[in-house]
């Protein structure tokens, strides 16, 4: 019976979202407000860091302000999904809701993707995400894509295959296996230790769980690196099988900046533009995360609207091949590719978000659900 009510409750909201919503901002506030969100953390925390962006000092300082503005983070994550830094990054506070009805959001997102997983294929959508979410299983999925080594570094890997890789690349990339926005990726050199590569692998099958991916380092089209050389600067791909062959919605260009290793926007790591789907040209200027935006790099001082990405035409080809190539349940993968002289290399997969839809100040969630569906 219970199920039946909660169903019941799913299809009247989903008629009619707003449907006794101050009853449920009251239901959330005390019941979910300081469990963990999605960024595994209690959701009252990542609404406490994001008053300090959303907020002056002053108004801070106005306690009926501060709690009416909680409230309406909760709404909106209650109406369109959007946990607080989604709340910060499309203007919640004051743009329009015909605005914002049409962001696609984190939760939106993984929400349709799990969905179309169950209904097409009855594929629980924890199980896809977990092929993407971990690196190396996503390695052994589109190994041919790769074009450069990259080696399991845990407690658990072959310790002969990590000396192998150590031996052929005394610098190379680090990546926590299970961790994403760039977080925690760094540059290892073997003079870091010595050159003992015993005390390298005992520090990383201890560090984070020991759970990590060592890479072969990128070296990348001088077009690419022209931008920010410290950097990879890359592309993602949102690729979307349908009855009509792989689509690409709302691609991301995105480049480091102030010598950052890594080239994500997350945390102010770096900057991002979009290009057309088809043609590989930018059509916006260039954003961060705090929606400041610039028309040239601050750095390399490069014009970001109306520059073509070199080679977009085979990146296309290269993204639907690797698309292809997963299982059928893959229906959305958000690829990351970086451009080497030899021509294009995937970095991961995942069920990548959309922050970009900020640059044209236009959501795509219509879009989104359509091509999941068809």
């Amino acid at each position: 019976m219970d199920k039946v009510l909660r169903n019941i409750e799913v299809l009247l909201l989903n008629r009619f979202p707003t449907l006794g919503l101050g009853l449920r901002i009251d239901k959330f506030m005390k019941k979910s407000f300081h469990k963990n969100d999605r960024n595994g953390v209690p959701f009252s925390e990542d609404v406490e860091s994001t008053l300090k962006l959303v907020l002056t000092d002053e108004e801070r300082k106005d306690s009926s302000l501060v709690e009416k503005t909680k409230r309406d983070m909760v709404r909106c994550f209650l109406l369109y999904g959007m946990i607080p830094e989604e709340y910060f990054l499309y203007g919640c506070r004051h743009e329009s809701e015909s605005y914002l009805k049409t962001i696609l959001s984190y939760e939106q997102k993984d929400s349709c993707c799990s969905e179309v997983g169950l209904k097409k294929y009855g594929k629980p959508g924890w199980k896809i995400m977990a092929e993407l979410g971990d690196k190396w299983s996503f390695y052994n999925m589109a190994k041919p894509f790769f074009k450069r080594d990259v080696c399991r570094a845990d407690s658990k890997a072959d310790v002969g295959e990590i000396k192998n890789f150590c031996e052929k690349h005394n610098r190379f990339v680090a990546k926590p296996r299970f961790k994403a926005n760039g977080i925690g990726v760094h540059i290892v050199t073997l003079e870091e230790y010595k050159g003992e590569v015993d005390e390298l692998i005992k520090h990383y099958t201890q560090l984070e769980d020991g759970k990590w991916l060592f890479e072969e380092q990128i070296v990348q089209d001088p077009a690419m690196a022209a931008w920010h050389e410290s950097s990879v600067n890359t592309i993602r791909v949102p690729s979307i099988r349908t009855s009509q062959g792989c689509k690409v919605l709302l691609p991301l260009f995105r480049t480091g900046k102030n010598g950052n290793v890594v080239d994500n926007c997350h945390n102010d790591g770096g900057l991002m533009a979009v290009p057309d789907a088809e043609t590989g040209i930018l059509l916006t200027d260039g954003y961060d995360v705090f929606t400041h935006v610039v028309e040239r790099h601050p750095n390399s001082g490069l014009k970001y609207k109306g520059w073509q990405v070199p080679r977009w035409q085979e990146l296309l080809k290269t993204a639907t091949e690797l698309h292809e190539s997963l299982p059928k349940y893959h229906t959305y993968v958000g690829f990351d590719f970086a451009l080497t002289p030899e021509g294009w290399v995937v970095i991961e997969g995942n069920w990548g978000n959309f922050p970009h839809q900020v640059c044209l100040h236009h959501g795509i969630k219509k879009e989104f659900e359509t091509l999941m569906n068809s």
